[in-house]
């Protein structure tokens, strides 16, 4: 399956709200939702998260009916304006030892381990073709935190541009949402001392 997708800052998630409604997109729900991402143990070894992502979701909360647990894997090709994902696994779970497992025994030959794990509280919408993602990206013990971003998700890149172009969206995130917490973990962990 492909997707195309965008992500932008926003500077206040209400009133992208508002945004929403005036634009009469259709409300499909609010979300919670944890997800930690797999990295290799052998910390000589490297996963580029802008290409590739074996990620863990659990659900608190979800728009649409799941299961409670989520494992995919996505790989990612990236363009001056947006970043088209492969899903190449995404499979439910019951609970999230289950999903654990799974990721122990699909990937074992890898040897990952649990990496970055962060929070995102999300709302959910419909405009046209294009699916929104209203979105406070939280890290554990991480202050300050990301600011609210909006990620815009359509089949086709023809359709993507027309919604970024309709909500007035210029300036996108160049890097996944893995790759820019553990980019920010890293310059607050493992800054040069002195």
């Amino acid at each position: 399956m492909l997707m195309f997708e965008a992500r932008s800052i926003i500077g206040d998630i209400e009133a992208m709200k508002q945004t929403m409604k005036s634009f009469e997109a259709e409300p499909l729900g609010h979300y919670l939702f944890w997800d930690s991402i797999f990295v290799p143990k052998d910390k000589g070894e490297k996963i580029d998260l802008n290409l590739r992502t074996i990620r863990l979701r659990v659900m608190d909360m979800s728009a649409q009916r799941s299961k409670k647990a989520m494992v995919t894997e996505k790989t990612t090709l990236w363009f001056p304006t947006y970043k088209q994902d492969t899903i190449v696994i995404q499979k439910t779970f019951d609970s999230e030892p289950e999903a654990h497992k799974f990721v122990a025994d699909h990937y074992r030959r890898e040897s990952l381990k649990v990496g970055p794990k962060y929070f995102r509280e999300g709302w959910q919408y419909k405009l046209g073709d294009c699916r929104l993602f209203i979105e406070k990206i939280m890290v554990p013990n991480l202050v300050p935190s990301f600011p609210p971003t909006i990620e815009i998700q359509a089949e086709t890149e023809k359709g993507l541009a027309v919604c970024c172009t309709r909500l007035g969206i210029r300036d996108f995130i160049p890097c996944s949402v893995p790759e820019m917490v553990r980019q920010r973990l890293d310059e607050v962990y493992h800054k040069p001392k002195g």
